[in-house]
C-alpha cells in the first residue's frame, strides 16, 4: 500500500510539474534587405509599423502574430535586389523581391 501511495505522488507531482512547464512561444520577424536606402512598413495583428533604413533590418514581433504583412520600396534607380521575407522560428514562410528602379516588393502570411 506505501508503494500505491508513492507511486500516485510521483504520478501526481509530473502532472503538475508538466503543466506549469508551457511551450516557448514561437519567434515571429520580418527582414528587409538591401543595400541601398529602402522604406515601408509591415504590419501585424496589433497594428502597423513605419519602417526605413539601408541594408538588412530585421524586426521583431509577439510571438502569438497570426497575420503578417511587409512592403519596402527601393528609394533610389538602382537595379539590385531587395527582398522582403517573413520569418518564423528562423525559417522563411513568405518572401518577395524587386530588382526594379524604384520597386516595391510586398508579401503576407498567415502564420
Amino acid at each position: 500500500m506505501k508503494w500505491y501511495i508513492s507511486l500516485l505522488l510521483v504520478l501526481v507531482a509530473v502532472v503538475a510539474i508538466s503543466g506549469c512547464i508551457g511551450s516557448e512561444a514561437s519567434k515571429v520577424q520580418v527582414k528587409v534587405d538591401y543595400p541601398g536606402y529602402w522604406e515601408g512598413s509591415y504590419a501585424d495583428d496589433s497594428g502597423s509599423q513605419s519602417i526605413s533604413g539601408t541594408g538588412s533590418k530585421t524586426y521583431d514581433l509577439p510571438g502569438d502574430t497570426t497575420f503578417v504583412s511587409v512592403t519596402a520600396q527601393k528609394m533610389d534607380e538602382s537595379s539590385d535586389k531587395l527582398t522582403v521575407q517573413i520569418l518564423k522560428d528562423g525559417q522563411v514562410v513568405a518572401e518577395k523581391s524587386t530588382t526594379a528602379p524604384y520597386g516595391i516588393a510586398d508579401v503576407s502570411a498567415t502564420l
